[in-house]
């Protein structure tokens, strides 16, 4: 989330859209640290939408090779979101790997650890 994509979002998630129920339309953004404005994802979780964790590194160039790599990469960046956006531990309910990888048991391990609930991998 950050200055290019940000216009994006506020035009698709408009106030006057509406789901079919009547409720404004809201998404779940799964952040990784690089290029993220946290003042911006601040202002997308302040409008509702949920923030979840998404890797420090998006896994560029290392892949994560065991369990304490994937705790260190999606903890790091929960850590990141509560530290940076002021977004509250308990809110960040959710968490994807990086280009939708395959992580195995070490992956689940971590994030379970990390999450009361996942909601995505």
């Amino acid at each position: 989330i950050n200055e290019r994509n940000l216009p994006i979002y506020e035009r698709l998630f408009h106030k006057n859209r509406k789901n079919q129920n009547g409720c404004n339309i809201k998404a779940t953004f799964f952040v990784s640290h690089e290029f993220t404005n946290y003042g911006m994802v601040r202002y997308l979780y302040e409008k509702g939408h949920e923030i979840a964790s998404h890797s420090i590194t998006h896994g560029v160039g290392t892949g994560f090779k065991d369990e304490k790599a994937w705790e260190t990469e999606m903890s790091g960046e929960k850590s990141f979101l509560t530290s940076f956006a002021s977004i509250r531990p308990d809110d960040i309910k959710g968490a994807r790997a990086p280009l939708l990888g395959p992580g195995g048991d070490d992956q689940f391990e971590a994030v379970s650890s990390m999450l009361s609930v996942v909601k995505a991998s």
